[in-house]
């Protein structure tokens, strides 16, 4: 009897019975089947394409991918985690392991991802390794974020590690090391901070073109051809760099198709480079065509090649306090500076041991107080002066000062990067926009501002004070200024209120980071806070608040009879004879002239008599 024949057997009422059943069996399996298909994804023909366990889930923005061999975890490929991510702000964490990848991974149109990482293992614990011919390790296309605390080795026949197209993305406490091609290369993006890593490259270790605001702060590269190349390029900072044992040149600064305009190399050691090129040079500047170019607080030494060799004419327009020595030359096709503007030629007394290269406390490159900066190379572990990298950011660790003999650098010694060295504490970075009183264009692009963080946790004293830094004209007379502070030296992550005083003004207290019209009391708590994460920009907008001049050379924090007769004084004096003293005294407009309208700025700062900050 068949299964039809039984059923129309069946009594009604048992009919009835097996007919509720049915339908309450599907009224509580469908939603169940629906709710899995839409939240759990069991997509079964990829999971069983890709023998994966399970795929990539976000739990509070946050996708952990495992090795393989751990079983429990559901997520083993990175590339599947990156692609997860569906919004602003997710974290893909990697945990300790090594995963062998053998194509690009790429990170296209992602808002504010971090790709990180256990801080806590260090930056050796999760290990990449690309296969040669894979494309990239990494390819961050169109994308903000970071990138941070991973191991990268191996080889890719594209780069390991490139930016391209993006803004705001940084590359942190990581360990690069590739053997087939370049290291890491920023092109077309804006706002990309290099910091606190130890780079290694068979080719190029860092190269930035046609790139914005860009800071490599406080890397270790080393064992590379090229160490760091700067490709027509604006608003970069070179700071705080560790460059030892490059076989071609430790930096290059190509202007050849274009220009390079505000770029600052400072606080860096250049030791034993240009191994395998002894035609070439440690610094090697190309092209002949640059504005607002600085190099200063640099030791270049022990070369193979040239200290700094000029092909074309270009040239710095600060080059100061730097030790050119034992090079081979020292300056070649580049005008001798020793002797000159405090450049020096001798030796710096560094200690190579665990290559370091830090100064004995009796260096010459010491000529002031360290704490402040008056030092050149290296500050990593060798100094406590405040950096002030341009962004983003942009990495300097809590140093100690340290002295040591004086061995010289071994040619011999090519160590490779030691994956797990976790590095130091970073660099904060900031951008705050400004305006100075009766300056309304572009004529006080690189006037000079200090920043003063005032917060109860520093107690009675004044609180942190950078030194003068440059602004950078933007727009409409709104200035941006660029710098970082150690995370470490700022005690707090809430409350601060910041004093801006510049060249010839009075300083002004800001206690909001945006918005603020009127000047808050000196006893004010401000409401400035600071992210939790210290890679992420810290962004304030002071132009509701012109700086007001009249403070005039040599400052004493007040606007009175003394500071306007100064200025009165030199109305007199002919345009043509006018020095940079008399124009930091005087010209409060920055027109290149002191006449009645710099009078008038100091009448109106003293009819409005309120106390600086």
């Amino acid at each position: 009897m068949d299964f039809k024949t039984r059923f129309n057997s069946l009594p009604v009422s048992t009919k009835r019975l097996l007919g509720i059943g049915v339908v309450l069996a599907l009224a509580v399996a469908l939603p169940l089947f629906i709710w899995a298909i839409i939240t759990q994804r069991f997509l079964i023909i990829k999971r069983a394409s890709s023998g994966e366990p399970g795929v990539c889930l976000a739990q509070n923005k946050v996708i952990i991918v495992t090795p393989e061999s751990d079983t429990n975890g559901t997520c083993h490929n990175i590339q599947t985690a990156v692609d997860a991510v569906t919004g602003d702000g997710y974290t893909v964490q990697i945990e300790p392991g090594t995963y062998n990848i053998t194509s690009t991974i790429n990170v296209s149109g992602k808002t504010n991802i971090n790709i990180t990482g256990n801080s806590q293992a260090g930056s050796g614990a999760a290990v990449i390794n690309s296969t040669a011919g894979g494309g990239w390790g990494f390819l961050v296309d169109s994308s903000s974020g970071t990138i941070q605390y991973l191991s990268m080795r191996g080889g890719s026949s594209n780069g390991m590690l490139s930016v391209k197209n993006s803004n705001n993305f940084s590359v942190a406490y990581t360990s690069l090391n590739s053997q087939s091609s370049h290291t890491l290369d920023v092109q077309g993006s804006n706002h990309i901070s290099i910091i606190n890593n130890e780079i290694v490259s068979s080719a190029g270790a860092v190269e930035v073109g046609t790139s914005n605001y860009v800071n490599v702060a406080n890397n270790k590269i080393h064992d590379s051809a090229n160490a760091i190349s700067i490709h027509n390029s604006t608003n970069v900072n070179v700071l705080g760099n560790l460059v030892y044992n490059n076989r071609e040149s430790g930096l290059t600064i190509n202007a050849t198709n274009g220009s390079i305009r505000l770029l600052k190399v400072s606080h860096n050691t250049f030791v034993n480079n240009t191994t395998g090129s002894p035609n070439s040079a440690t610094i090697f500047l190309i092209g002949n065509f640059g504005r607002n170019l600085e190099f200063s607080n640099n030791i270049v030494t022990s070369s193979v090649g040239a200290g700094i060799d000029s092909r074309s004419r270009l040239a710095f327009d600060t080059f100061s306090f730097n030790d050119f020595y034992r090079n081979n030359p020292n300056y070649k096709q580049y005008q001798v500076m020793t002797g000159r503007s405090g450049n020096i030629s001798a030796d710096p007394l560094l200690n190579s041991a665990n290559f370091i290269y830090c100064p004995s406390s009796n260096s010459p490159v010491i000529y002031g107080n360290v704490a402040n900066g008056r030092y050149m190379g290296y500050m990593g572990p060798c100094g406590t002066a405040t950096p002030t990298p341009t962004p983003t950011p942009t990495g300097t660790p809590t140093p100690t000062p340290t002295g040591y003999p004086s061995p010289t650098p071994s040619p011999s010694a090519t160590p490779t990067a030691t994956p797990g060295v976790t590095p130091p504490p970073t660099v904060r970075p900031f951008e705050i926009l400004l305006k100075f009183d009766g300056v309304t264009d572009g004529s006080a692009d690189l006037a000079k501002v200090t920043v003063r963080f005032i917060n109860s946790a520093f107690g009675n004293s004044l609180g942190l004070t950078t030194p003068a830094l440059p602004v950078n004209y933007v727009d409409s007379g709104v200035y941006r200024l660029p710098f970082g502070v150690w995370s470490s030296d700022l005690v707090s992550l809430s409350n601060y209120s910041i004093v801006l005083k510049g060249e010839k003004h009075l300083g002004v207290k800001f206690c909001a980071p945006s918005g603020q019209t009127t000047h808050c009391s000196g006893s004010e708590t401000g409401s400035i806070s600071l992210p939790n994460d210290p890679l992420q920009m810290v962004s304030l907008d002071f132009t509701g608040i012109s700086l007001p001049a009249g403070d005039t050379y040599p400052q004493d924090g007040v606007v009175n009879s003394v500071d306007y007769d100064r200025v009165r004084s030199l109305f007199s004096k002919p345009d043509s004879e006018l020095t940079t003293t008399d124009k930091l005294t005087g010209d409060l407009n920055y027109d290149g002239f002191i006449d009645i309208r710099d009078s008038f700025l100091i009448r109106k700062t003293l009819g409005t008599r309120y106390d600086e900050n």
